[in-house]
């Protein structure tokens, strides 16, 4: 508690400093010695009482009252001095002052300071309350922001008047599109009767609860298929249908939904200045004009004379008399020189209403007076039972809730820890709440979850990573996708963050699972023509070396006949015989023809030997598994290699072209997966080449593959000459299991894979142009750069 005491003489400051610092709570005094420093003080510093001296050189306590009343107003001033007249004390009262203290009488400041703490730390307790109701709206705000399903309030003739965002995303309309104007207009003609008359349930049942499956017309003109589930609101302050409804169409879940009872509930605390009476042994003789208004009675006179009991019920809530019960409380207050406490009054028009009372005793021109502060406190109630009740309501919501949830505030520490959080993470929330996340002992990936969050601090907005590594309560590893959603109060002030999470382990291992299967098929599908197109350089190679094994016996004849010729030249006895021999031999040979032939036949065998690596290193290439982590790769070299592999399903139906951008610098990649997206896409260009051929008669068509960057981006577009995508199906052509191809030529998840593969995994974009009859380019878009998260 601090004090700021307004005192010339120095030895009478140090003596109220001792009186007041003599408590149970440390009290802070500054003193100021004239106008300049007091008001240089106010300026500074928000004090939680004032004392002043009646009387200094240049200021006295009526105006140091006046200044207080404009600089702070809602601090108490207490007037400590050395006499007062009788007149002067009631004006200081009526003015504002708090109290009364003779200087011979200090003992009674210790008394009034001790009344003051209580009164502060009152205070202090009712901003803690306000400020824990603002963050569980603020909380409970962002869950529904951030809800999958659709959240709607309709008033009791259908109309709508509220719809949370995911209605852009389920329905495609916004969320102020549709305020204003029935919701059964959206509903299928057939469901609409049925829809009507659950909802005139719902009206004539507040409370109960129904659940409906309907159709709604979504913005593009198609119908989605919601489960819905209403619940009439019978709060006044809200009135209306609350309907919570999912997409049941496509996602057939059967997770609770979130509800929103009380989405916009608003904890209003109006303070109020307080009512101030006093009061003598005889009863009423003066009251402030708060009093007037929080009691509802026209003029002071009607005060005059009456007992405390006489604005109170009979009985207080607790069976008491009150005439009995505020009278003993008057004593207990003329004996300690204070008493607070709860009391029920009564206005004029007969309502009742609770106040906190603090009755101080005072001793006014030699009679004992009692000080009566009078404090409305009806809001404080229903604000703390709404406080209770959000709180209940939000357990029991965050309890329900199947993904992480971790709420945390603006100092970084873990306010909220939910409990799909405790079984993902072995950790009891008395472990991590009130700690700062960086020091819960979380077993994941630190630095890619502190990158995301300062990702969501300095761009305001959610950040998401899709694979952040862990270790499970189990011991395993396992990997989870990841939202930072930024908490900020309805001015725009920061006030932490939201993570939601989800455990996506096993459905990344039946990607990964999925997409080497996709691989080894295409491998068993290119089989056959791999084996062809190693048969054939085998062949030759085989061919040839055949004919240098004849050639080479037929040398080593020659070779034999020369022998003889050298050995007689060298005993000096050739005969004609001998050259003759040499004749016969290289006229059997035809040397003429060999000196020709050897050295194609060499070349060719080296260039099969050649074709035959390549193809297999092409095909070890492809068919690798990878290491789960990207890795600089040489694009071009990566669509060679399966262009390659591919040779036999495009060569019979099409040139295949290529043009790399020579300078291309490597691009962090999972080289097998992306191996499978080029493998896709080259096959469906020879499909669509064949497809449009029709016979073999038909002149080839052509397959281009180029390569190029843009920026920080590299760029292959693959165009081929078939027959292009109808536009009835080009919005369906990365959707799973769609084909256009035949029984056992197609599974339809090729593309599919490839989206996935891209978007998902590398960051990246694939799209196409096309032109029905001319033929489609695909363009698939790599980021050089690799992202620690994505936003």
């Amino acid at each position: 508690m601090r004090i700021l005491h307004l005192e010339d003489d120095s030895s009478c400051a140090t003596l109220v400093r001792a009186i007041v610092a003599n408590g149970d709570s440390p009290v802070e005094v500054d003193r100021a010695k004239d106008r300049q420093s007091f008001v240089a003080a106010l300026q500074g510093v928000q004090y939680d009482a004032i004392l002043s001296d009646y009387h200094l050189p240049d200021i006295d306590a009526r105006e140091a009252l006046k200044i207080v009343r404009q600089m702070a107003p809602d601090t108490p001033f207490i007037v400590v001095t050395g006499s007062v007249g009788e007149e002067m004390a009631l004006e200081l009262l009526w003015e504002g002052a708090r109290e009364i203290v003779l200087k011979n009488r200090l003992d009674r400041l210790g008394t009034a300071v001790a009344r003051l703490r209580t009164e502060v730390e009152a205070k202090r307790e009712h901003r803690r309350i306000e400020e824990a109701l603002r963050k569980s709206e603020i909380y409970f705000r962002a869950l529904i922001d951030n809800s999958l399903d659709i959240i709607s309030v309709l008033d009791l003739d259908g109309l709508v008047r509220f719809q949370s965002q995911s209605i852009d995303r389920i329905l495609g309309y916004g969320t102020t599109e549709l305020v204003g104007r029935s919701a059964f207009e959206l509903v299928h003609p057939d469901d609409r009767a049925r829809v009507t008359s659950v909802f005139g349930r719902l009206v004539q049942a507040p409370g109960t609860v129904e659940i409906a499956d309907f159709r709604v017309l979504h913005k593009n003109g198609s119908y989605i298929t919601l489960e819905s589930q209403g619940i009439r609101l019978d709060d006044p302050g809200v009135g209306g249908v609350l309907v919570n409804s999912r997409d049941v169409s496509e996602h057939k879940r059967t997770e609770g939904a979130l509800r929103d009872s009380e989405s916009r509930f608003r904890a209003i605390y109006e303070g109020s200045n307080d009512a101030v009476m006093l009061l003598t042994e005889k009863g009423f003789f003066d009251c402030n004009r708060r009093t007037l208004e929080m009691f509802g009675v026209g003029r002071k006179s009607d005060f005059e004379g009456m007992h405390p009991a006489d604005v109170s019920p009979r009985l207080q809530p607790d069976g008491r008399d009150s005439r009995s019960a505020a009278q003993e409380r008057i004593e207990t207050a003329f004996s300690r020189g204070h008493h607070r406490f709860e009391w029920m009054h009564r206005r004029q028009n007969g309502e009742d209403f609770p106040a906190e009372v603090l009755l101080s005793a005072h001793e006014l021109a030699g009679e004992r007076v009692l000080q009566a502060t009078v404090r409305d406190i009806t809001d404080r109630k229903k604000t703390e039972e709404e406080l209770r009740r959000a709180h209940a309501e939000t357990e029991q919501i965050l309890s329900s809730i199947s993904s992480i949830l971790i709420g945390v505030d603006r100092d970084d520490r873990v306010s909220l820890w939910n409990a799909t959080s405790v079984s993902t993470f072995g950790l009891q929330p008395d472990r991590v709440i009130g700690r700062p996340l960086g020091e819960c002992p979380v077993r994941w990936d630190w630095t890619a979850i502190l990158a995301c969050i300062s990702s969501c601090r300095r761009d305001g907005r959610p950040s998401r990573h899709d694979e952040i590594r862990y270790t499970r309560s189990d011991g395993k590893e396992g990997f989870l996708a990841i939202t930072v959603n930024p908490i900020n109060s309805p001015e725009g002030v920061y006030l932490g963050f939201l993570l939601l999470g989800a455990d996506i382990t096993e459905r990344r291992i039946l990607e990964s699972q999925l997409v080497q299967a996709l691989k080894l098929e295409s491998i068993g599908l290119l089989a056959a023509g791999i084996a062809h197109e190693i048969n054939t350089p085998t062949q030759y190679v085989g061919d040839n070396t055949r004919f240098l094994r004849d050639a080479f016996s037929d040398l080593l004849k020659v070779q034999a006949s020369f022998g003889q010729l050298l050995e007689g030249c060298r005993a000096g006895s050739v005969t004609p015989g001998q050259i003759a021999d040499v004749d016969a031999a290289l006229e059997r040979a035809d040397i003429g023809y060999l000196t020709e032939e050897i050295p194609k036949a060499i070349q060719q065998s080296l260039e099969g030997l050649e074709r035959v690596t390549r193809i297999v290193r092409a095909m070890k290439d492809f068919a690798h598994p990878g290491t789960g982590e990207k890795t600089p790769v040489d694009i071009n070299k990566a669509i060679d290699s399966t262009a390659t592999v591919a040779r036999n399903e495009w060569k019979y139906v099409a040139d295949l072209v290529t043009d790399f951008a020579p300078a291309l610098p490597p691009v962090p990649c999972l080289p097998g997966e992306l191996n499978q997206v080029f493998l896709n896409v080259i096959i469906n260009a020879a499909h669509a080449i064949a497809a449009a051929r029709g016979d073999e008669s038909a002149p080839k068509g052509l397959i281009t593959i180029q390569t190029m960057r843009d920026g920080d981006w590299v760029e292959i577009r693959v165009s081929d000459t078939g027959t292009g995508i109808p536009e009835a199906i080009r919005s369906r052509v990365f959707d799973p299991f769609f084909t256009t191809k035949g029984i056992g030529k197609g599974t339809g998840q090729g593309l599919s894979v490839s989206h996935d593969v891209v978007v998902k995994k590398h960051g990246g974009t694939i799209a196409f142009e096309t032109e029905v009859g001319k033929g489609t380019t695909f363009i698939i878009r790599l980021p050089l750069e690799v992202e620690d998260h994505e936003t």
